[in-house]
């Protein structure tokens, strides 16, 4: 999967959770990687929470990997 192979080449200390649309009100994070049409159906309660970070394509490595270096790079600042 993308995003475990982004933290772990990145040495980042992170527990990935892959969850539907059903599951994520039981869940607890920090970041939510979505696709944007996945996004309206994430309940505010949990994305009032955590950062949600949108993709066009959960498959593509690159988009991924762009766009969590734009996350990490926002938050270090």
């Amino acid at each position: 999967m993308a995003i475990m192979d982004y933290v772990k080449s990145h040495g980042i200390d992170a527990n990935v959770t892959v969850a539907d649309i059903g599951s994520v009100k039981g869940i607890t994070s920090d970041i939510i990687l979505t696709t944007k049409s996945m996004a309206n159906h994430i309940p505010s309660s949990v994305s009032e929470q955590s950062t949600v970070i949108l993709v066009t394509n959960l498959i593509k490595k690159d988009e991924i990997n762009s766009k969590l270096d734009e996350y990490f790079s926002s938050v270090s600042e």
